[in-house]
């Protein structure tokens, strides 16, 4: 499945809110990364992280894009663009990974939702959202009462640990 997705002093945007949110995506990528590569990733186990990862994803992308509204970044659309692709991306491998599968098919699952998950923390991530940090001093302000996404509690349950 590949190495670990490492944070780097390159991918740092604000030194605060998004780049804590960005972290724990990550780590959510290499748990699932970790899980698979011990053999214990069952199918119920992806659909299980696909959810986690949709909630987070939707959650960072709302205060993304917020904090992109609130400071007049000129890609904004954009960004919501992609945002969407994503949801909409998690949302088709959770509807085909839901349905009466093979093993061979529930395989083909993880191996697209783990490289999903890479191609968007790389790409996404590094490609797009490095563009806002001319924009961190001002993000900065409006970030102090945003609770760092992993104590976000999912679905009004606990928090999620993956």
């Amino acid at each position: 499945m590949g190495i670990p997705i490492s944070w780097r002093p390159g991918m740092v945007i604000d030194g605060g809110i998004l780049d804590e949110d960005h972290r724990h995506l990550i780590d959510i990528v290499n748990s699932f990364q970790r899980h698979d590569e011990l053999g214990r990733l069952a199918l119920s186990r992806a659909v299980e992280s696909l959810h986690a990862l949709k909630f987070y994803a939707q959650t960072h992308f709302e205060r993304e894009e917020h904090l992109q509204c609130l400071v007049t970044f000129p890609e904004y659309r954009e960004q919501e663009g992609g945002h969407r692709e994503l949801v909409a991306a998690l949302d088709n491998l959770i509807w085909r990974a839901e349905r009466p599968v093979t093993y061979r098919h529930a395989g083909t699952i993880v191996e697209e939702f783990a490289q999903l998950l890479r191609r968007w923390i790389l790409h996404h991530v590094i490609g797009h959202d490095l563009k806002m940090k001319p924009y961190a001093a001002a993000m900065r302000r409006y970030e102090r009462d945003l609770a760092p996404l992993k104590s976000v509690r999912r679905f009004g349950g606990p928090t999620q640990n993956i």
